[in-house]
């Protein structure tokens, strides 16, 4: 449904009808070859990874001898010419966005610039020159510098910048079992019967999938598998000679194990329960439990409103407390919801304290805390252990809360349970929930005489008045001279009066 798939489509179509003309020089090979890779190239910017697989490609075709030098270069130009003029043609052979002349896009002049010093000069200098339509060349720009520190998550850690090894584990945690022992298998008959197969065949399934993956590996955008989906089509090819193997083996064990394998992965994928973007194998627990390990795309892009609604009509739920990633709006569909925080920009001015008791829905990647300022992970994380009474579409739990379950403080996490304190305090005024964050600062740095005065606003404003007036006695013993500590201990006081008089 979003580019990844096209983009797929067309750089398989690209390497198979190379493939085909490295073999068989013919107009229609050569054609499908040439119009693969212009669809490819309109379709999304990282196909420009068709460079370096086309080139190797060619060279493993020339070092073999299936091809000569001069046919490949022409090839090389045929595609360079054709790419070139398939976007121009995209952009309605106009450099500019509008008609409009003036009204140009300058990434180049932001910010994100920075983020690529030698790519932004490059660039700068092709749009300057109007070699390219003015929005494909920031928009590239832009592609790979807007989510370059990206915030990435991967089995319980949190990174700015990812991991090299993100895609691989994905790959082990996102594909069916079945596929990857036949992956392996078919693998090592490639290497096995190389000579049987032909080394350019195994090229043209290893380079593709070699370059792709490594350059995603050394991208640092860790946000969702469907980043190597083109790797897949010849993922399943490589899969499907080890399939071939055991279906033309004499030993009927052969056969049999196949068939428990495929029996196997539709048992695997049917746990998804037709949520197939939620889908994860058994190393990684199963769907319920992907929110553990990957966040983002690889769990929902928000598609569960109406599932929840759905659910809570058949339980005669009126209303939720809602952490929801995702963009649509929930009224939408007719819930009924208090925004929490880490809710969608939308909803940013009416997010508040949940309405308890009552059910809380949190979306799996909330609970992973990835987008989340340290505060808000704080806050969600005492849920991440416990057992939810329903899990909508394999990854928005949800829970019946009495009280807003607390995390262990701990002394290095002091300052963000102090930041956490004041967020509750001052943004959602919910005094009593901030009263037990300010104390978990205290408990490392109890003579902070600013933060004892915040706990004791909250405590008072709790209604918690004894010990209020406690904590504003310690603090006039800490800052004897400060006439403002013993204002607010008075001021206390006579709240308390007021409380305790009889009607």
């Amino acid at each position: 449904v979003t580019t990844d798939l096209g983009v797929t489509c067309f750089i398989f179509g690209a390497a198979y009808f190379l493939w085909r003309t490295c073999r068989r020089w013919t107009v229609a090979n050569l054609a499908g070859v040439t119009i693969f890779v212009a669809l490819a190239s309109v379709s999304k910017f990282s196909a420009v990874l068709l460079v370096p697989m086309v080139v190797l490609l060619l060279a493993v075709a020339v070092a073999s001898r299936q091809m000569s030098g001069r046919r490949a270069i022409g090839i090389g130009a045929l595609l360079a010419i054709t790419t070139y003029a398939a976007i121009w043609a995209v952009y309605g052979f106009r450099y500019a966005p509008s008609a409009t002349a003036e009204w140009l896009v300058r990434i180049q002049d932001t910010a994100f610039a920075t983020r690529a010093p030698t790519l932004t000069p490059l660039l700068s200098w092709i749009d300057s020159h109007r070699l390219l339509p003015n929005a494909f060349t920031q928009g590239f720009l832009f592609h790979h510098t807007a989510i370059a520190q990206w915030p990435a998550f991967l089995s319980g850690r949190l990174s700015a910048g990812g991991w090299w090894y993100y895609f691989p584990v994905a790959f082990l945690l996102k594909t069916p079992i079945a596929l990857l022992i036949l992956l392996g298998a078919g693998f090592v008959l490639c290497v096995y019967r190389r000579h049987l197969l032909g080394s350019i065949t195994i090229a043209f399934l290893l380079v593709p999938v070699i370059v792709y993956l490594a350059a995603a590996m050394a991208s640092g955008i860790n946000m969702g598998v469907r980043h190597i989906l083109p790797i897949y089509p010849l993922v399943l090819l490589l899969a499907a000679v080890a399939a071939r193997e055991l279906l033309m083996a004499r030993a009927r064990a052969a056969r049999l194990g196949l068939a428990a394998l495929m029996v196997f992965s539709a048992g695997e994928v049917a746990r998804a329960n037709q949520q197939p973007l939620t889908f994860f194998n058994a190393f990684a627990g199963g769907p319920a439990n992907g929110f553990r390990h990957l966040s983002d795309s690889n769990l929902a892009w928000g598609s569960n409103l109406k599932a929840l609604k759905a659910w809570m009509d058949a339980r005669g739920v009126a209303h939720v407390n809602l952490a929801y990633f995702g963009t649509a709006d929930p009224a939408y569909y007719g819930i009924n919801c208090t925004y929490l925080p880490g809710s969608p920009s939308f909803a940013s001015d009416v997010v508040a304290r949940p309405r308890l008791p009552g059910f809380v829905a949190i979306s799996g990647t909330i609970l992973t805390g990835v987008y989340l300022d340290p505060r808000w992970r704080l806050f969600y994380r005492p849920f991440w252990d416990l057992e939810p009474a329903a899990v909508i579409g394999n990854t928005m739990r949800v829970y019946w809360v009495e009280r807003w379950p607390e995390d262990t403080p701990s002394a290095a996490a002091a300052d963000v349970h102090l930041s956490l304190a004041d967020a509750l305090l001052l943004g959602l005024q919910w005094a009593d929930h901030a009263a037990v964050h300010y104390q978990a600062y205290l408990d490392h740095r109890s003579d902070d005489v600013a933060v004892l005065t915040r706990l004791g606003v909250a405590l008072a404003e709790s209604g918690r008045y004894d010990e209020s007036v406690g904590t504003f006695i310690r603090v006039t013993q800490l800052a004897p001279a400060d006439r403002g500590a013993r204002q607010n201990l008075e001021l206390v006081r006579r709240r308390q009066r007021v409380a305790q008089a009889p009607p």
